[in-house]
């Protein structure tokens, strides 16, 4: 539709109060039992416990990355990276 915007392809340029709120609803549905199901169900898909390594490209708060990492079986190294600088700081350390 003309005269409308996509926030995720402009996520570096949204207002603090609008990325907040963006953050927050990332991090909701990346805990939401359904939306894990489908993930891990994706994940097993590609073989993902079996890559050498996993670059997560757009990969905002770092939802999916954290969910690879925690995978029993995964035990090399996932990169996640964003456009948007803020959505990067936001994403937990996976370090320690």
């Amino acid at each position: 539709m003309a005269g409308t915007s996509d926030p995720f392809r402009t996520t570096d340029e949204l207002e603090d109060v609008l990325l907040d709120d963006m953050v927050s609803r990332l991090e909701v549905r990346g805990r939401h039992r359904y939306f894990q199901k489908v993930l891990g169900a994706y994940l097993d898909a590609m073989g993902v416990d079996t890559a050498d390594t996993v670059l997560d490209m757009g990969g905002g708060t770092g939802v999916a990355a954290r969910t690879i990492a925690r995978r029993a079986l995964f035990s090399v190294r996932v990169t996640s990276i964003d456009l948007s600088p803020s959505l990067v700081l936001c994403q937990p350390s996976m370090d320690g």
